[in-house]
């Protein structure tokens, strides 16, 4: 899928600024994306505070 289409009668120069602004923009918010998502499963994979000893305390053999 094109990024920019040309209209009709346009200068080709303002194609290729209109498609570098595109462009950016778009690879920007790809960034920003993959960026969201990273923190998403970081946050994930850590177990939440206050769990960690919980099984020692309900243990038979812990103090």
């Amino acid at each position: 899928m094109p990024r920019v289409v040309p209209k009709p009668g346009e200068k080709w120069r303002a194609v290729q600024g209109r498609w570098e602004i595109v462009a950016d923009n778009e690879d920007r918010r790809a960034q920003d994306c993959a960026a969201f998502y990273d923190d998403v499963r970081a946050g994930l994979s850590v177990a939440p505070a206050g769990t960690a000893g919980a099984d020692e305390a309900k243990s038979p053999g812990g103090k």
